[in-house]
């Protein structure tokens, strides 16, 4: 067996020189791996450039994050009339009104402005009034439902009642020396009433639908 043995490691190759720094297998498959045109590692600006010019991506921005921010949760698109109206407000008198000018609506309360339908029982309160001291001569429902009337001197009345209106009249007239001409009245019973001496008289005046004034004698009292 023949044992050479070369310590000249300077090897010599056309042109150039043929080192020890060999281009291995490993390293050509690290090669073919290497996109062609690659670069050193990308900033974040040019990773965001990319990444916005590629299909179906967009920018999300400190503004629309903020924007985000500020979106209730749950919240859901513009509401239509008929949501609101659901909620028991009237979306049609909130132009021009801020919201805290509206509260909900309390179901168990009349609204004026809307047919109503009532079950069971449905009372109402009326004005208590009493009763007016009456000194003019102009008969209304001004002086409320009850007015006392004291003569002093004979009266003359008008009127300036509506239809519908009603006035109840206590009248007394002292010694009964005094008269009262009444505008023109259909009485009850046919004719004016005559007063009492003493105490009072209790007359219902009304103007019904048709604008006809009506009088009746409810009858006398202390």
């Amino acid at each position: 067996m023949l044992l050479f043995t070369d310590t000249n490691t300077t090897y010599s190759v056309g042109d150039g020189g043929l080192t020890q720094k060999n281009f291995t297998a490993t390293l050509k498959t690290k090669l073919d791996g290497i996109e062609s045109g690659a670069t050193a590692d990308q900033t974040g600006a040019e990773i965001k450039s990319l990444y916005e010019g590629e299909a179906d991506t967009n920018a999300y921005t400190d503004t629309e994050k903020s924007k985000l921010a500020g979106v209730e949760s749950g919240a859901t698109a513009d509401q239509t009339k008929a949501d609101i109206d659901a909620l028991l407000i009237n979306a049609a008198t909130l132009d021009g009104n801020s919201p805290s000018a509206f509260e909900p609506a309390d179901t168990a309360i009349a609204k004026t402005d809307e047919a109503q339908t009532f079950t069971g029982i449905n009372e109402f309160e009326r004005p208590r009034d009493g009763s007016q001291d009456f000194t003019g001569t102009v008969l209304s429902t001004d002086g409320g439902a009850m007015q006392r009337v004291a003569l002093t001197a004979n009266k003359v009345f008008t009127q300036a009642m509506s239809q519908g209106d009603t006035i109840s009249l206590q009248i007394s007239d002292g010694a009964g020396a005094y008269t009262i001409t009444w505008p023109t009245i259909t009485w009850i019973g046919g004719s004016a009433p005559t007063l009492p001496t003493t105490g009072r008289a209790l007359i219902v005046i009304w103007k019904n639908d048709s604008g006809n004034l009506y009088g009746n004698h409810v009858g006398d009292h202390a």
